[in-house]
């Protein structure tokens, strides 16, 4: 370039260039383009800056395994301890080396939160429309955060329709600081239908055997059903509470002492601490097919209903559309089939 400009037919003196105006121009070409990529630098710095959760600068950061958080959390915690700081959340306190169970199954409605989602008529926001138990915060913090619990895995199994609202009610609500529900909780199952579809998932998905999960639910429709697949399972019918944690731990562990293989089986409690297993019986009544819709209710409220009134399991059996009757499966002691039997028939 310079000798074309300097040299023989450049077109005169008038347009020959020095070698430091030369110099200037490539300096400030130089500089334009400096400022030019700064500038699309800046900008995908921005927008990386905006993305969402982990997909962000921020993710990038806090991208720490589960268990290194898990850590993090411990050694936060025991120094609130020292410090003299509680956070109010309790502990459920097994034996130490006692087994523990590999997969940690919960409901979400009534379980691990307050109210059900069917009730709600828009998006719900966590800790505004929704709550958690005070017992599921306590149980979801020590999953987090205890290395005790190194080992397990933990899951939902839910039947709402609104499957949305759930997945993002447990991107919002926390186990522990840093640490959300939806991150805690690896495999979810959550879409309406048969719980025994949500634990084949499971299984398959974990590699745990049923007969190393344990199972947190507020329906005995839901129970009695789960308990066939060799799952212990846990009635909750008021949401998660301390006791009931810790007491289905504990039942757990006595179970895997005497070396039971199938742990089938529900555990409910009293007002007492004291864990009571009882053999199920069924029985089955017969429904107008007519009358099914109307028996079932919206989202299954109406058999949830009677479930909680009576104790019992109901379930409505597959049948063929032009039969005039449906067959309902009940569930549960002498008392509460007796008790389910009558309600129906008055409903």
């Amino acid at each position: 370039q310079g000798s074309e400009l300097t040299g023989p037919g450049a077109g005169g003196g008038d347009w020959q260039k020095s070698n430091g105006e030369l110099a200037r121009i490539c300096v400030r070409k130089t500089v334009m383009k400096f400022i030019f990529m700064s500038s699309h630098l800046l900008r995908f710095l921005l927008a990386l800056a905006l993305l969402p959760g982990s997909q962000g600068w921020r993710g990038m950061a806090s991208s720490k395994s589960l268990s290194s958080r898990r850590s993090d959390v411990v050694c936060m915690s025991a120094r609130k301890r020292r410090e003299g700081e509680s956070e109010g959340l309790q502990v459920a306190k097994l034996p130490k080396g006692c087994a523990r169970p590999k997969l940690v199954v919960f409901d979400l409605d009534n379980t691990l939160w307050t109210p059900e989602l069917y009730q709600l008529k828009r998006s719900p926001k966590a800790d505004k429309d929704v709550w958690l138990f005070e017992g599921a915060k306590g149980a979801l913090h020590e999953l987090a955060t205890d290395e005790a619990w190194k080992g397990t895995k933990v899951a939902i199994a839910s039947r709402t329709n609104k499957v949305e609202w759930a997945k993002h009610l447990l991107e919002k609500f926390e186990a522990a600081p840093g640490v959300a529900v939806a991150e805690l909780a690896e495999y979810k199952e959550i879409f309406p239908g048969s719980k025994r579809k949500h634990f084949q998932n499971l299984k398959r998905a974990s590699g745990v055997p049923f007969s190393e999960m344990i199972f947190f639910d507020d329906s005995t429709m839901n129970t009695n059903e789960i308990e066939t697949m060799g799952v212990l399972c846990v009635f909750c019918p008021r949401g998660l509470t301390a006791q009931i944690w810790e007491g289905g731990l504990m039942e757990y562990a006595k179970m895997k002492d005497k070396g039971t293989d199938f742990m089938g089986g529900t555990i409910s409690f009293s007002s007492k601490p004291k864990v009571t297993m009882e053999k199920l019986e069924s029985m089955r009544i017969k429904v107008p097919s007519s009358k099914i819709g109307l028996f079932i209710g919206k989202g299954g409220r109406n058999i949830k209903k009677l479930e909680e009134e009576t104790g019992a399991s109901i379930r409505v059996l597959k049948t063929e559309s032009d039969i005039e009757f449906a067959e309902v499966e009940l569930k549960g002691n002498d008392v509460t089939l007796k008790s389910a039997r009558s309600a129906i028939q008055t409903f």
